[in-house]
């Protein structure tokens, strides 16, 4: 634990112990007990009676939180599939279009054109690693409610 002096060096406004130590303030807005948990969506405090979890194990204080969070979870969830579809689009693109580049070599190869065989090689080549380089980030996208659960309340993995 960092005392007084050595957290007003770090932290000279104080608002390193504000956030560290929310909790020890902040009381239920229903029953005015200590607060255990923040509402993900509204930001509302809540005590031990009052939370409640959404399937994906974030706090909220109400139903229409939880809609709120469920909705903005597929959001996130939607867009993170249509990234990989376009990560995935622009891999086979980049592919196709290297075979083209690649194509042109090859026909600059046979028509004695050895300018074509090295620049369009060369581009080729490029465009096809980063057509690799694409499809590997599209297969490395991790969805929104598979990946590590976080506490709401301290942010460590539970």
């Amino acid at each position: 634990m960092l005392s007084h002096q050595q957290r007003d060096k770090r932290d000279p406004s104080g608002t390193l112990s504000k956030i560290v130590n929310w909790n020890k303030h902040m009381k239920c807005i229903e029953h005015s007990n200590e607060a255990i948990a923040v509402c993900s969506n509204c930001g509302v405090a809540l005590c031990k009676d009052c939370s409640n979890k959404s399937a994906s194990g974030k706090y909220c204080c109400s139903d229409n939180c939880l809609q709120q969070i469920s909705f903005s979870e597929s959001l996130a969830e939607l867009t993170l599939e249509r990234a990989t579809k376009a990560s995935m689009a622009g891999a086979y693109g980049s592919y196709l279009l290297g075979l083209v580049f690649l194509g042109f070599a090859i026909w600059g190869l046979f028509n004695d054109f050895m300018a074509a065989v090295v620049y369009m090689g060369l581009i080729g080549c490029g465009i096809m690693a980063m057509g690799y380089f694409y499809q590997r980030s599209a297969k490395s996208k991790i969805p929104v409610n598979k990946s590590s659960k976080r506490d709401a309340v301290t942010g460590a993995p539970s």
